[in-house]
């Protein structure tokens, strides 16, 4: 079942090819179609999708940093790199995995100029990376680049190249299954996570700036069962599940007022927003998602709080109804629900295997969960964007223009003050000139008339 997710959800949205040498690039075309060498992109980092990356392979300078888990020594970039001559601009870091997480490494070759980095496997054995995933294991907020998994054979044959000759690489990435007409955007979730709501209530602007017929957008949660309530085949009550431990959450604040119970039935009522509010787009479900998540969690997020935020979205009566019929019998912490029911078993058969995540048109999303980051994977998914896209890019554009406008305007400024400043150390140069020579002539002639009252003395 993992391997078969894993299929569903990793297409290909990057690839990897030899730009340079020709011997490299013939040897591995030999081996794979079009010459695209197996690899894993990462879930974090930022993937410029729709753009194509040309850099030359970057070897940490010792061995003993091969793994990269400390601070790696800077780069040492000729003054061609530093132009850019075919791309060799973008140096992009090889290393090996082992000892330390994905993104402890390439937030150590970021630090010292990478503009993507390749991890080698650590087993050769382990050539298929079917059942791989870089995930962000370490807080990746401040890791911007791409980094991807590289089989250990084709790793070391890169490596063994790169110490005698220069490797150029080509990474294109791809976007994500353009369409003329609408996107289908899933994205999955847990209402007890906070990066989750805090990504959710900075997106709603983004996402609902969107025609409603351009968008589709289809929210759906993650939902765990009680291993020991199964056995007991879920008849007992469980305090961070429903329905007997059939779908639970993780107790997300310890000794706080919320459990996983509460974080369950939370799920429970987006669901039913969702369902109440879908055909008038998505906004209502995202204002009441960021109600929620303002006013509610830090007092427990009871019933009352919940479905007062709904004020103003949804009538609070038809939610309340949804979530009583959902259940298939009276007690809602024993018996099954049809709604959570349904969407396990929608995680377990096409979700991704991590989470929050998006999928755009069945292709998870891979990079920082960013709203500037993930509206231009959407726009990208356009044919022709829609009108806020190109609304959203002229803006862009012209806040690049604006910053340029201030950029220049700074030099002009600086320029005309150390025009003023040469200036006036020329006039302050010739008036000291002028004066020094005024005080040497009043001496020379002090000088002289001293002299001749001298001689004059003497006769």
């Amino acid at each position: 079942m993992v391997v078969l997710r894993l299929l569903l959800v990793v297409a290909v949205q990057a690839t990897i090819t030899v730009y340079r040498p020709q011997s490299l690039r013939e040897e591995l075309a030999a081996r794979y179609k079009d010459g695209e060498i197996p690899s894993v992109l990462a879930s974090f980092g930022n993937p410029p999708y729709g753009t194509k990356m040309i850099g030359k392979v970057y070897l940490p300078a010792h061995k003993s940093e091969n793994k990269a888990c400390d601070p790696l020594t800077p780069l040492e970039l000729s003054e061609d790199d530093m132009v850019g001559n075919e791309g060799r601009s973008s140096p992009i870091v090889l290393v090996n995995r082992g000892k330390c997480g994905f993104v402890t490494k390439v937030r150590h070759a970021q630090d010292i100029g990478a503009k993507a980095v390749l991890i080698v496997n650590d087993q050769s054995e382990a050539e298929s990376l079917d059942n791989e995933l870089l995930y962000d294991d370490n807080g990746s907020g401040d890791v911007g680049i791409p980094s991807f998994l590289i089989t250990k054979k084709e790793g070391d044959l890169i490596r063994h190249t790169a110490k005698s000759e220069e490797v150029v690489l080509i990474l294109s990435f791809d976007p994500l299954s353009r369409t003329n007409e609408f996107i289908d955007v899933t994205f999955w979730m847990s209402s007890g996570s906070n990066e989750t709501l805090s990504f959710l209530t900075a997106f709603a602007p983004s996402a609902t700036a969107f025609p409603t017929q351009s968008l589709h957008f289809y929210p759906h949660h993650v939902l765990w069962y009680c291993t020991g309530c199964k056995a007991g085949n879920f008849q007992a009550p469980s305090p961070n599940c429903l329905s007997g431990g059939r779908y639970c959450a993780p107790d997300p604040d310890g000794d706080g007022p919320l459990e996983g119970r509460a974080i369950v039935y939370e799920d429970l009522r987006q669901i039913c927003v969702y369902q109440l509010t879908g055909d008038k787009g998505v906004k209502g479900w995202f204002e009441y998602v960021g109600r929620v998540y303002q006013n509610c969690f830090a007092s427990g997020l009871t019933d009352a709080c919940a479905y007062e935020s709904m004020k103003n979205i949804v009538n609070s009566e038809d939610v309340r109804k949804c979530v009583k019929d959902s259940f298939l019998d009276t007690d809602p912490t024993v018996h099954d629900n049809k709604l959570l029911k349904a969407e396990k078993a929608l995680w377990l058969n096409k979700g991704p295997s991590f989470f929050p995540s998006v999928q755009i048109n069945n292709v998870t999303f891979r990079g920082d969960l960013h709203p500037i980051d993930v509206s231009a994977a959407l726009c990208a998914a356009f044919t022709s964007p829609p009108a806020n896209c190109i609304s959203s890019t002229d803006h862009s554009e012209a806040s690049d223009l604006s910053f340029l406008h201030v950029v220049l305007t700074v030099l002009l400024v600086m320029g005309l003050l150390l025009g003023v400043l040469m200036t006036y150390r020329l006039w302050m140069r010739r008036e000291m000139q002028g004066e020094m020579k005024r005080q040497v002539t009043a001496a020379v002639s002090q000088y002289v008339a001293l002299n001749e009252d001298k001689k004059g003395g003497r006769r």
